[in-house]
C-alpha cells in the first residue's frame, strides 16, 4: 500500500467481469399506425446512445445491450408525426412499450411525449429491485447500505446486508457487474461503512438481486450490483457535489434515570447533545463524447470523504472543569502534568478518509463491434482510537549511549500504539462485444480485481494528506527471536530497591519506539477515575498486525442470441467463466510474544526458523496460494404466447491448489511430515440447476415461480487461514483446504401487477433450505484438541414480502414494503459455535457441550420490518402559484420511515453459563424517520441564457427526524462470531464492568509519597509493573495524599455514570447534513 496510485493507468485498462446480463438492459415493443395496423419499417432511435432498430413486418422491435439510464426514444415513419417517449433502461430488465403513431396534420408538427409510462416487465421471473438514479438522489438515506436497508427482504448489520435471511458475508457485492466482495471474509470486507465505493454522482442504478437469477450470473446467493454511469454521445455533462454535517442542528437525548453503581438508588443523568463526526464529502463526475475519437464516450468520477470522528457520541466530559481544577496542582506534583476534561463524544485518533476514482470508456470499433474499458481505484485509511487509551500520555524517550535522552514530544503513546487500517481496492475491465446480427452477440470480458487490507501501527511522525494512505509499519524481526521488533518489551536482569520508584521496574523502553511496548497493561493510568485495571491501560499496544492481499484474474466468454421456432420465442445465453486467485496473509495477534498466535502465507518470515532447521516450512509458507475455478453455463428462455420458461444450469469446478489439511498436527514436526505425505486437496465439482417460470395473467400482471439449487464455495479464510498450524496450543481453529461447498435450495413464488396507471404491487413468498453450511468441527486429538472449519451446520429461511409502489403522478410518488421473515439455523457465522464447543462443561450434566443440533433464530433474524418512502416532486413550471410565482418549482421533499423488530441474543450468567435458550431474547424494536429536501435552480432563469443548462441543487438530509432516543439494544457481554450474549438484558448495566461492588477493589491504600519511616508507603503494592506509583490525584477525593478503597470505588461510580451517559445502547438523536450540487 505504500504507493497507492502506482499502476492506476494500467489498471484502468484491465477488468472486472461486466456481464451484459448484469449491467445492461433491453427495450422491446410494437409500433402501430394511427388506425391500429403494424407500422412496418418505422425507425426507432435511442438518443444519447448509438442504438436503434427498425420495426419488422409485425411492427415489433427489440434493442439489446443498452447501458442503464434515462433516454429519449424517438420513433419516426414517413407520413406520421415523430413520437418521443422518455424511457428508463434498467439493469437486465426488458422494458416493453406500445407506440402508436399519428398521421401528419396541417399546421406545425407536434411532438408527443410520454414521460411517465409504466413499463411492463413481462416474462421476467427474477426477484429483484432496482433503484434508478432519480430515486437514489431523492432518498433520505445516504450510501449503498442505507439504500439497501429501505428495500424489502434486506436487514442491515454491522458487516453488511443480510438478504433473504442469509449471512451478511454471503451477500455478493458487485460494481458494474464485477464481484468485488472480499475474497477472504466475504461481503464488503471488515467494515461495510468504510468500504470504498464510487461517488454517488456516478450511480446509474442499484440492483438488488434476491433470487431467480439465471445461470449466466456468477452468483451463489443473493447480492447487489451498483451500476455506474457511462457518458452520452450527444452532449457533455459534468457535476460537482458537496455534503457536510451540521452538528449544531443535531438533536439531544432525553434525561436518563439509572441505578447508581453498587446501590439501589435512582439517579438521573442529564440530557446531552449528539456531537458531529466532521464528515464532509466532495464528489465530481464528468462525461460525454471523447474529444479526438469519434464514437467513444467516457464518464469519470471521483470522491473524497473525510471523517474527523468515526464514532461520535454525546457531549459528555469525563470530569467537570471544577473537579479537574481542584486537583491540577497536585497532579503536576505527582505526574509533572495535569489532566484536563476530555469531551468523550469526539475522541482523538478517530480520523478516516475514503477515496475513490472510477472511469468507464466505451467506443465503437466497427458498426458491429464495441469495446468498453475502465476501472476503479478506491482506498480507505482509518484510525481506531478508543476511550480506554486516551490517558496514555507518555512520549517516546530515546536513551543515548552517553546516558543522555531525547523525548519526542510531538508523539503521544496513545496514538503511536493504537491500530490503524488501510483498505485498497483496484479493479479494471476490458469488454469486447460483437453483434452477429441485431439479436445475437458474442462477448469477451477480462478481469482483474485486487484487494489489500492492512491493520497495525502507523508512523505518527508523518502528516497525511487527502490522497495519502497511512504508513503502517511492516513486521520486522532483525534478531530472529520471533518477537516483532517494534512490539518488543525488553527487560533488565535485576530489580533495584522499589523505594527509588524511577528504577523500580524490570522493563525497559523499546529502542525503536522509545515506548513501553508489549500488551496493554493496567497500572498507574492517568485517568480521572483512579482506575488501575485493564479498562484504562497505562502502557502497551491495543492490537497486533494483520495483512491480507488477494488478486483475482478472470475471463468470461459468452454468446447471447434470440430467435423464434414457430410460435416459440427463444433466448440462449451460454458461456464460460474462469478465475485464478493469488492469496497472501501475514497475521500476528501477539507480536510481543515468542510463542504468538500467527499465520503467514505468501510472505517470507522468521516464524519457523527455530522450529524447522531444514527451512522447508519457511519455503512453503513464503509462497502464496493459487486456487482456481472454472464454470460452464447454459441459460435459456422459451416464450410461448404468454408463458415464459427459463431453465438454466451451471457446471462448476474448484481447485484449492494446495495440500490437504494435516492428518496429525500435535507438533510442528507432524505438520512438516504431512507436507511430504499428504496429497493435494480434492477438486470440487458441482452442478447447479435452476428454473424460473413467468405466467402473465393479463397484460399488466404476472405470476412467477423460481427454483434453484445453488452451491457456494466458502470464503477463502475458512480454507487457508492457519490451515497448516500445529496444535501445541490447545483449542486452536484451523482452516480446511478440503472443505466442501455449501448447498442451498431456493423456492419462491411471486405475483406482480400494475394497478391503474400509477400503482404496482409485488408479493413474494420464499423458502431457503440450507445444507452443509460452514461451521466448526471439534477434533479431540491428544494431547491438544483443536477445531477445524467444516460444513456441518444447517438451517432454513422462510418469508413473505409485499411492496406497493406509486410512480410519480400529480407531483407525488411513494413506496411501502413489508417483510415477515424467520431465519433459523445452527450457526449464525462459521465461528459462532467456537466458545460453545471449547467452553465450560454443561452446568447441569457436567458433560462437554457440543454444537447445537436444534435450529434457533439466527443473530440477524428480524421477524418484522416495514419501510415507507414518499416524495413530493415539483418540476419546472409546477407547483402552487402565488401571485404568479411558483415557490415550490424545482423542489423535492422526500420522507422515509422504518420499523423493525429487534435482533435476538442469549441471556447468560456472569460466569458464562447460558440461562436462556439460544437467541431466545430480543433487542427492543426500532422506529425511525428521515427526510430529504432539495431545491433545484436553473441558472439561466436567474442570470440569463448564457448559463445554458447549468443547474444548482441545494439539499438537506435529516436522519431521525422525530428525534426518537429510546433504547435500541442491551449491554452485550460477549460477541462470538456474531452471536450475542448478555448478562443483564438491559441497556444500562452489563453485569460485569458496570456492576462491580466495593469488595471487588483492593483495600490497600495508595500513598502519594514514599516515606522511609513507613514501609507500607514504598511497598511493591504501591507501584505498577513499570515502576509508576499507583496513587492517582484524581481519585483522591479529600486531597489528603492517600487514595482509599472507598475513594477508588467513588471514582469507579463516576466512571459508570460517564459510561451510561454515552448511551451506547440507545438510538442516536436527530442528525442534519446539508450540501449542494452544480450540474453543467
Amino acid at each position: 500500500m505504500r504507493n497507492i496510485l502506482a499502476g492506476v493507468g494500467a489498471l484502468l485498462l484491465l477488468a472486472p467481469i461486466a456481464l451484459t446480463a448484469q449491467s445492461t438492459g433491453t427495450i422491446q415493443g410494437k409500433v402501430f399506425e394511427e388506425e391500429g395496423a403494424p407500422a412496418t419499417g418505422a425507425n426507432i432511435r435511442l438518443l444519447g446512445s448509438r442504438y436503434g432498430a427498425v420495426a419488422n413486418q409485425s411492427g415489433e422491435f427489440r434493442i439489446i445491450n443498452i447501458d442503464p439510464g434515462q433516454y429519449t426514444l424517438v420513433t419516426t415513419r414517413s407520413g406520421s408525426v415523430p413520437d418521443t417517449t422518455a424511457v428508463e433502461v434498467l439493469v437486465d430488465r426488458t422494458i416493453t412499450l406500445q407506440i402508436q403513431l399519428s398521421m401528419w396534420s396541417r399546421g406545425p408538427i407536434i411532438v408527443t411525449e410520454r414521460t411517465n409510462a409504466t413499463p411492463i416487465f413481462r416474462g421476467d421471473p427474477i426477484n429483484r429491485e432496482i433503484l434508478p438514479a432519480e430515486l437514489i438522489q431523492d432518498r433520505p438515506t445516504q450510501g449503498v447500505g442505507g439504500l439497501l436497508d429501505g428495500l424489502a427482504g434486506v436487514i442491515s448489520t454491522g458487516n453488511g446486508p443480510s438478504i433473504h435471511g442469509g449471512r451478511p458475508q454471503e451477500s455478493a457485492f458487485l460494481i458494474d457487474g464485477a464481484n468485488v466482495s472480499d475474497e477472504f471474509t466475504g461481503g464488503a470486507g471488515t467494515s461495510f461503512a468504510l468500504a470504498p465505493t464510487p461517488a454517488s454522482v456516478a450511480y446509474a442504478q442499484l440492483d438488488l438481486l434476491k433470487s431467480g437469477f439465471g445461470a449466466e450470473y456468477d452468483l451463489d446467493g443473493p447480492g447487489f450490483n451498483l451500476v455506474t454511469r457511462t457518458g452520452r454521445n450527444d452532449r457533455y455533462e459534468a457535476v460537482a457535489r458537496f455534503r457536510t454535517a451540521v452538528p449544531w442542528l443535531y438533536g439531544w437525548s432525553d434525561p436518563l434515570t439509572v441505578k447508581k453503581a453498587g446501590t439501589t438508588t435512582d439517579t438521573t443523568l442529564p440530557a446531552a447533545q449528539l456531537q458531529g463526526s466532521g464528515r464532509s464529502t466532495y464528489e465530481f463526475g464528468v462525461g460525454g463524447p471523447m474529444p479526438g475519437w469519434n464514437g467513444m464516450t467516457f464518464f469519470i468520477s471521483g470522491k473524497y470523504e473525510g471523517i474527523k470522528n468515526t464514532s461520535p457520541s454525546y457531549k459528555v466530559n469525563d470530569m467537570s472543569a471544577e473537579y479537574a481544577a481542584a486537583r491540577a496542582g497536585l497532579a503536576r506534583q505527582v505526574w509533572g502534568q495535569q489532566v484536563n476534561p476530555t469531551n468523550l463524544g469526539q475522541l482523538p485518533h478517530q480520523q478516516a478518509m475514503i477515496r475513490d476514482v472510477t472511469a468507464r470508456f466505451k467506443a465503437n470499433l466497427t458498426p458491429m463491434t464495441s469495446i468498453e474499458f475502465g476501472g476503479e481505484i478506491g482506498w480507505t485509511s482509518a484510525e481506531h482510537g478508543a476511550w480506554g487509551n486516551i490517558y496514555q500520555f507518555d512520549h517516546p524517550l530515546f536513551v543515548k549511549t552517553t546516558g543522555e535522552s531525547d523525548t519526542l514530544f510531538s508523539v503521544l503513546e496513545r496514538d503511536a500504539q493504537q491500530t490503524n487500517e488501510n483498505i485498497l481496492l483496484r479493479r479494471g475491465n476490458v469488454k469486447l462485444v460483437h453483434f452477429l446480427d441485431s439479436l445475437s452477440l458474442l462477448r469477451l470480458n477480462l478481469t482483474v480485481v485486487d484487494r489489500e487490507y492492512e491493520l497495525g501501527e502507523k508512523d505518527e511522525s508523518r502528516s497525511y494528506g487527502m490522497l495519502d494512505a497511512f504508513h503502517i509499519y511492516r513486521p520486522s524481526d532483525a534478531n530472529g527471536d520471533v518477537i516483532l521488533d517494534r512490539y518488543d518489551l525488553p527487560q533488565q536482569d535485576h530489580r533495584p530497591n522499589p523505594n527509588t520508584a524511577v528504577q523500580a521496574s524490570p522493563y525497559l523502553r523499546n529502542p525503536l519506539t522509545g515506548l513501553y511496548e508489549g500488551p496493554e497493561s493496567g497500572g498507574a493510568s492517568m485517568n480521572p477515575y483512579g482506575m488501575n485495571s485493564g479498562i484504562f491501560p497505562v502502557h502497551g499496544n491495543s492490537g497486533g498486525y494483520e495483512y491480507r492481499a488477494s488478486t483475482k484474474m478472470a475471463l468470461n466468454a459468452a454468446y447471447e442470441g434470440m430467435f423464434t421456432i414457430g410460435e416459440i420465442g427463444a433466448e440462449v445465453k451460454a458461456g464460460v467463466d474462469a478465475a485464478r486467485y493469488t492469496l497472501r496473509r501475514h497475521s500476528n495477534s501477539l507480536p510481543w510474544d515468542q510463542n504468538p498466535f500467527f499465520d503467514v502465507y505468501g510472505i517470507s518470515s522468521n516464524y519457523f526458523t527455530f522450529k524447522d532447521t531444514t527451512g522447508k516450512l519457511n519455503e512453503f509458507f513464503a509462497s502464496p496460494y493459487h486456487p482456481w475455478e472454472l464454470a460452464l453455463y447454459l441459460g435459456t428462455s422459451f416464450r410461448y404466447k404468454s408463458i415464459v420458461v427459463q431453465p438454466g444450469v451451471r457446471f462448476e469446478v474448484f481447485n484449492p491448489g494446495t495440500y490437504s489439511a494435516p492428518a496429525e498436527r500435535s507438533t510442528f514436526r507432524e505438520v512438516l511430515r504431512s507436507l511430504d505425505q499428504q496429497g493435494d486437496a480434492a477438486m470440487k465439482f458441482q452442478v447447479s440447476p435452476r428454473i424460473g417460470i413467468a405466467y402473465p395473467i393479463t397484460e399488466r400482471s404476472q405470476f412467477r415461480v423460481n427454483f434453484a439449487m445453488l452451491f457456494r464455495r466458502p470464503e477463502f479464510n475458512l480454507l487457508y487461514d492457519n490451515a497448516y498450524g500445529d496444535a501445541q496450543r490447545g483449542n486452536q481453529l484451523f482452516g480446511n483446504p478440503d472443505i466442501r461447498s455449501e448447498r442451498q435450495i431456493n423456492y419462491e413464488m411471486g405475483y406482480q401487477s400494475v394497478i391503474g396507471d400509477d400503482y404496482s404491487i409485488d408479493l413474494t413468498a420464499y423458502y431457503r433450505d440450507i445444507f452443509n453450511q460452514s461451521g466448526v468441527r471439534y477434533v479431540p486429538a491428544l494431547p491438544s484438541p483443536y477445531l477445524i472449519y467444516d460444513v456441518n451446520e444447517f438451517g432454513n429461511v422462510r418469508g413473505v414480502e409485499v411492496t406497493i409502489r406509486r410512480q410519480l403522478s400529480s407531483n407525488f410518488r411513494g413506496e411501502v414494503n413489508y417483510t415477515a421473515q424467520k431465519a433459523v439455523g445452527t450457526a449464525s457465522s462459521p465461528a459462532a459455535n467456537y466458545s460453545t464447543v471449547v467452553g465450560a462443561p454443561d452446568p447441569y450434566t457436567g458433560q462437554a457441550r457440543t454444537a447445537p443440533l436444534t435450529e434457533y433464530p439466527l443473530s440477524f433474524d428480524v421477524a418484522h420490518k416495514a419501510n415507507l418512502n414518499v416524495a413530493f416532486v415539483w418540476r419546472k413550471g409546477e407547483g402552487p402559484s402565488i401571485g404568479g410565482i411558483l415557490p415550490l418549482e424545482g423542489t423535492t421533499i422526500s420522507l422515509g420511515a422504518s420499523f423493525a423488530t429487534g435482533i435476538p441474543y442469549t441471556l447468560e450468567s456472569s460466569r458464562g453459563v447460558q440461562l436462556s435458550e439460544m437467541n431466545a431474547r430480543r433487542f427492543p424494536s426500532r422506529f425511525n424517520t428521515d427526510a430529504h429536501i432539495e431545491r433545484t435552480f436553473r441558472l439561466a432563469d436567474l442570470f440569463g441564457e448564457s448559463f445554458g443548462e447549468m443547474e444548482l441543487r441545494l439539499f438537506a438530509d435529516i436522519n431521525n427526524l422525530l428525534n426518537l432516543t429510546a433504547a435500541s439494544g442491551v449491554a452485550i457481554s460477549r460477541n462470538v462470531g456474531g452471536s450475542l450474549f448478555s448478562i443483564s438484558g438491559n441497556a444500562d448495566a452489563d453485569g460485569r464492568t458496570l456492576d462491580l461492588r466495593i469488595g471487588d477493589f483492593v483495600a490497600t491504600p495508595y500513598h502519594k509519597d514514599s516515606d522511609p519511616a513507613r514501609p507500607e508507603t514504598f511497598d511493591a503494592n504501591q507501584y505498577d509493573r513499570f515502576g509508576h506509583r499507583l496513587y492517582n490525584p484524581y481519585a483522591d477525593v479529600n486531597l489528603d495524599g492517600v487514595v482509599t478503597q472507598q475513594e477508588r470505588y467513588e471514582g469507579y461510580q463516576r466512571y459508570v455514570a460517564t459510561a451510561q451517559s454515552l448511551r451506547a445502547n440507545y438510538q442516536q438523536p436527530r442528525t442534519v447534513a446539508v450540501g449542494f450540487a452544480v450540474k453543467f
